[in-house]
């Protein structure tokens, strides 16, 4: 999916909140084991942007409750490696 891959460069950047809005468009479409996978990135993306505009304990709780998606998946997935990226 070019928002998969979008995504990526995006986050890459630093730019997580554009990272976010990407990763929505197939999230929205996603099932199963890829709407987690989905789910944990943006997650991952909205905490990194909240920490970096001072809101730690938001950042945390979304950080959490992305890891806990990550885990319902297989390691890699859509060849990215979910335990190295968290």
């Amino acid at each position: 999916d070019p928002n998969y891959l979008r995504g990526i460069e995006l986050f890459n950047r630093g730019d997580y909140f554009a990272a976010h809005e990407v990763w929505e468009i197939p999230w929205r479409a996603a099932v199963g084991t890829d709407r987690w996978f989905y789910q944990s990135l943006i997650q991952a993306a909205v905490a990194l942007y909240h920490l970096e505009r001072g809101n730690s304990d938001g950042a945390g709780r979304l950080a959490a409750r992305g890891r806990a998606k990550a885990v319902r998946c297989a390691r890699t997935h859509l060849g990215l490696d979910l335990a190295e990226f968290w």
